[in-house]
């Protein structure tokens, strides 16, 4: 006759493959709602805090409002290609 132990045939696991939720770390996840989806309802996009849900619109940007800011920043950069020409410029 055989004995088995209380544990079975294979040794108990060590502790590192235990359940993972009690290692979990104190990470909160990352908030959604203010993505582009199929989901999203119309101008607005839901974002949960804690057990509160809450509703906020997106805002939206026009053609002409891009176009407006890439002009701006065009104007922003070419000022700044000189300062980084003669930095990069080899010695």
């Amino acid at each position: 006759m055989t004995r088995v132990r209380e544990g079975g045939l294979e040794p108990p696991r060590p502790f590192e493959h235990w359940h993972l939720k009690p290692a979990r770390l104190p990470i909160p996840p990352l908030a959604r709602g203010f993505g582009l989806s199929s989901r999203s309802k119309g101008l607005y996009g839901i974002l949960r805090t804690g057990q509160n849900s809450r509703i906020y619109p997106i805002p939206t940007v026009t053609d002409s409002q891009i176009e407006d800011q890439a002009k701006t920043n065009r104007g922003h950069f070419e000022r700044l290609s000189p300062a980084w020409e003669t930095a990069l410029k080899p010695h």
